[in-house]
């Protein structure tokens, strides 16, 4: 999942998650509460979110696609080809079924 880094990004997703789950925790505070999954899986969704992401995800499954939210996530990994492969991997493992 996608960690948030600097204050302003914690500040950023303390008014998402009051707004998106109407709990006021203030994440800028207390960081460590990210650590907790149901809060690392919300930050990685406010990640998606505030980026658009979604929008390109909608977009199918291609190699475009994919490259395009790797470089919003980490533009300068190196490891493009290998994500492409694993989101293959795990569409032909059915771990999205319930999903979708």
């Amino acid at each position: 999942m996608k960690q948030l880094t600097f204050r302003g990004n914690y500040r950023a997703f303390t008014k998402y998650h009051e707004t998106k789950w109407g709990q006021r925790i203030d994440f800028e505070a207390e960081p460590d509460l990210l650590l907790e999954t149901v809060y690392a899986v919300r930050s990685a969704l406010y990640f998606w979110d505030s980026n658009n992401l979604p929008t390109r995800a909608d977009q199918g499954v291609s190699k475009d696609v994919s490259y395009s939210i790797t470089k919003i996530i980490n533009k300068h990994d190196d490891h493009y080809d290998d994500r492409f492969e694993n989101l293959n991997r795990l569409l032909r493992e059915g771990v999205f079924n319930e999903i979708f």
